[in-house]
């Protein structure tokens, strides 16, 4: 029965009545409390709602925080409020993504963490996927999975990664591999305990524009003995690159981005000291983007350098010591079988067979480029522009 201020009961399929007494879902002990915020999502916020939803998990306390959208996005979730009892939905001014996960937290009462955009998707079974190690082990810390994105920036995605359980120790080790990937950085592809957050009063930081998630996960990760690495087939999270942002927030600048960077450089230190690792953060943090402008110096300028100044160039920065260890320490940074190519080469000192390979990549990379443009352009063909 319904009144007028009354929300309409959930009724469970029957669909998953019968899976539940199969016994293909695992028990549902603890609560988990789902957070959302959301600034002008209303293109996405249905989606991430009904996934959210159709979880094969069932027990969540779903937050979502209207962070003072101008566009429809309350009214579509205030909707999905009225037909879901586990959907609280909070309205604020706008303050920024970290003040409306930190609202979140202070309204979760879950046992477990889980962040989530609004622009993004999340598969049916991902928080099952990710209490799984939980249930079997309760003194894991924190879960984090693999997931899958559509930027085509190739993004640092942990797909590789062994499904296993790690030491703090360990982990720090992993993460000093890649340690300005979204993989470490975003809080979306990582269930946290309630606990360790309250205990610890470890929160966003609300006076920068970005680099917070990154902040908040190695206070957390300062508190974290053992950590679950997971790898699902569909990952625990869908990314997507949209042209705006989850929520509103500060308009960066260089002044801005020059301070925020010297924050999480420093604060990389400090938790990279206590395991002793931070010459070797230093050394990556020295070679940062290491590829990138190793296949920026062959590139052929219109009017440039001739193809002798560029393979000068390309050797003076593989000739340093400390650039082969750099090689040697980033595994995970770039194509496996260019990394192992270039590793041999300096080894052998065969710096022209790397630069010839590098030219060949980057015109193989630039005339691509070209022809697609070209059949977009006169063949009117949706072509996905990450290839």
């Amino acid at each position: 029965k319904t009144g007028k201020n009354k929300r309409v009961e959930r009724i469970e399929p029957i669909e998953a009545i019968e899976a539940n007494s199969r016994g293909i879902y695992m028990q549902e002990k603890y609560l988990v409390s789902v957070i959302i915020p959301v600034y002008n999502s209303s293109l996405y916020l249905q989606d991430i709602l009904d996934d959210v939803k159709k979880q094969t998990y069932k027990k969540l306390e779903i937050i979502v925080i209207d962070d003072g959208s101008s566009d429809n996005s309350l009214e579509i979730a205030r909707e999905n409020e009225r037909t879901d009892q586990r959907i609280q939905v909070y309205s604020f001014q706008n303050g920024g993504q970290s003040r409306a996960r930190n609202i979140g937290l202070r309204i979760a009462k879950g046992q477990f963490i889980r962040f989530i955009d609004a622009d993004d998707r999340v598969p049916a079974d991902s928080i099952e996927n990710m209490l799984s190690p939980v249930a079997n082990s309760d003194s894991i810390d924190m879960v984090i999975g693999n997931f899958i994105s559509n930027s085509p920036y190739g993004l640092y995605s942990g797909n590789e990664l062994e499904n296993t359980e790690i030491s703090d120790r360990q982990f720090a080790q992993l993460l000093l591999k890649t340690p300005r990937a979204f993989y470490f950085g975003a809080p979306w592809n990582k269930l946290y305990r309630a606990d360790i957050i309250r205990e610890n009063h470890i929160l966003f930081d609300e006076g920068i524009a970005w680099c917070e998630d990154l902040l908040f996960n190695l206070e957390y990760y300062q508190c974290c003995k053992k950590i679950h690495i997971l790898n699902c087939k569909n990952g625990v999270y869908q990314y997507f690159v949209r042209d705006t942002g989850a929520t509103g927030g500060i308009k960066n600048n260089k002044v801005e981005e020059a301070r925020i960077e010297e924050i999480r450089y420093q604060k990389l230190l400090e938790y990279f000291e206590q395991y002793d690792l931070q010459e070797e953060l230093k050394l990556g943090w020295k070679y940062i983007n290491f590829y990138y402008r190793l296949t920026n110096c062959v590139k052929r300028e219109t009017g440039g350098r001739s193809l002798r100044k560029r393979y000068k160039t390309f050797a003076e920065m593989l000739t340093p010591e400390d650039a082969y260890e750099y090689i040697c320490l980033r595994e995970n940074d770039y194509d496996p079988r260019v990394h192992k190519m270039l590793k041999k080469a300096m080894e052998k000192k065969q710096i022209h067979r790397m630069f010839l390979i590098f030219l060949f990549k980057s015109w193989m990379a630039s005339h691509f480029t070209k022809t697609m443009t070209f059949i977009r352009k006169h063949a009117h063909l949706r072509i996905p522009t990450d290839y």
